[in-house]
């Protein structure tokens, strides 16, 4: 037997050429020589999952080249350049090509491809609400051997498991996303969400200080929108209203008064206001010229307060912001009670004093009757004088009689003065006795 190159052998019935000098027939075989292919083949290798692998095959034949693709996964493919979309980690080693021209294959190509896994999406934490002027501290679960990126509001970046924002403000409010990366993949975000709160400005205050002793210290500070207060001072004073008062203030009341506003559990700085309560001074002392008579004069005074104002009210509506004021020609509207309120400068402070009861009487009411001597040089003259039965007076004759009604008189002019025991009120009176002239 005989051995031949491996080929295409062509023959045909009337190739046969028959042999006339021995004993077999003879044919013409031809054999038909295979290209040589070279083919290179590359990959997009190493890749992560759920990325797309393609494949690349460069062939130098110009024949047409028939392909054969063979890989993990029981992966198959005719074309030259394939490609696998959404790959998996199954997807993970040698892939070979055979290219085939006329029937002749050429030599096998093979790639290794890698495909590696992406990382789990990393929980991303931290503290969530916070107030400005805080530290945010976030934190990424560790993935594998991965690597960190965090990114957020204002610009913040990190390539930390663990960062920190020192100082944050309202600014840092808002979503931080962090993304874990092993080996080229990157995974899905983790997420947190973070509001930065912002602190109350520092309040202030005012009150009515400086205030006297006994009366109410009134503190205040404007509206903060959903705020809480928490005021405090002396005596242990603590108050959560915006405007406290405190009535009957003492004079340790004095000192420094603190207030704190807080909003959403963030606390403003310390507001302070200085309240000085003053003694008050000694009260002035009022009185009157009571009882006096009608058409008398009215005197009211008030001992001396340096720096004071003077205020005086009273009956048939007297006013008067004189130290010592007067009514002159009083009347008996004119009786009652007068108040005088004392309101001083320094310290600023009102003193409530009263007069006692003022009364204005009316003069003595009598009536009289005289009788003139009946003979010259006689001394039987007389003056009566009639009051009511409730009168209380006293009656005084210049002739130094002391009783209402007088006799025996010579004629002449005699004084009487009635004085009123319960109002002081005096009259005074004049009479003139009379005498027949005498005969001659």
């Amino acid at each position: 037997s005989s051995s031949f190159n491996t080929g295409t052998v062509i023959a045909t019935p009337s190739s046969h050429q028959p042999n006339h000098g021995g004993s077999y027939d003879a044919f013409l075989v031809k054999f038909k020589d295979c290209p040589t292919i070279g083919a290179t083949i590359n990959a997009n290798t190493p890749l992560c999952q759920n990325s797309t692998l393609n494949f690349t095959t460069t062939v130098t034949s110009t024949l047409t080249i028939n392909y054969n693709w063979q890989g993990p996964n029981s992966y198959t493919a005719n074309i030259q350049n394939p490609s696998i979309v959404g790959t998996t980690t199954l997807a993970s080693g040698v892939y070979s090509v055979n290219a085939t021209v006329s029937g002749c294959a050429g030599p096998i190509g093979t790639v290794s491809v890698i495909i590696n896994s992406t990382p789990a999406s990393p929980i991303a934490s931290a503290n969530t609400t916070l107030c400005s002027g805080s530290t945010i501290n976030f934190t990424a679960s560790t993935v594998g051997a991965s690597t960190y990126s965090w990114s957020g509001p204002n610009g913040f970046t990190s390539t930390n498991q663990t960062p920190s924002i020192v100082g944050a403000t309202t600014l840092a409010t808002g979503n931080y996303s962090v993304y874990a990366t092993d080996l080229g993949c990157q995974s899905s975000a983790g997420v947190v969400s973070v509001t930065v709160i912002g602190i109350p400005s520092t309040p202030t205050l005012s009150s009515n200080s400086a205030v006297c002793e006994t009366k109410t210290l009134n503190l205040s500070t404007s509206l903060v929108a959903g705020a809480t207060y928490s005021w405090s001072g002396p005596n242990s004073f603590t108050s959560n209203t915006q405007n406290p008062t405190i009535s009957g203030i003492t004079l340790s009341g004095s000192g420094v008064y603190s207030l704190i506003t807080t909003v959403s559990g963030c606390s403003s700085s310390t507001g302070t206001t200085n309240v000085v309560v003053n003694p008050i001074p000694a009260a002035p002392t009022a009185s009157a010229n009571t009882p006096l008579c009608v058409g008398s004069t009215l005197s009211l005074t008030s001992t001396f307060t340096a720096g004071a104002s003077y205020s005086w009210t009273g009956p048939n509506g007297f006013t008067s912001t004189l130290q010592n004021p007067i009514i002159n020609s009083a009347l008996p509207i004119n009786s009652g009670i007068y108040n005088l309120t004392v309101t001083t400068t320094s310290p600023v402070c009102t003193i409530n004093v009263s007069t006692a009861l003022i009364t204005v009487g009316a003069n003595p009411v009598v009536t009289s009757t005289f009788t003139n001597v009946t003979c010259f040089g006689g001394n039987n003259g007389q003056i009566n004088i009639t009051a009511p039965s409730n009168n209380n007076n006293i009656y005084t004759w210049d002739n130094g009689a002391t009783t209402a009604s007088i006799s025996n008189l010579i004629a002449g002019t005699y004084n009487l003065t009635i004085k009123d025991t319960i109002v002081r009120c005096n009259i005074d009176l004049s009479f003139i006795i009379t005498q027949p002239q005498a005969f001659i």
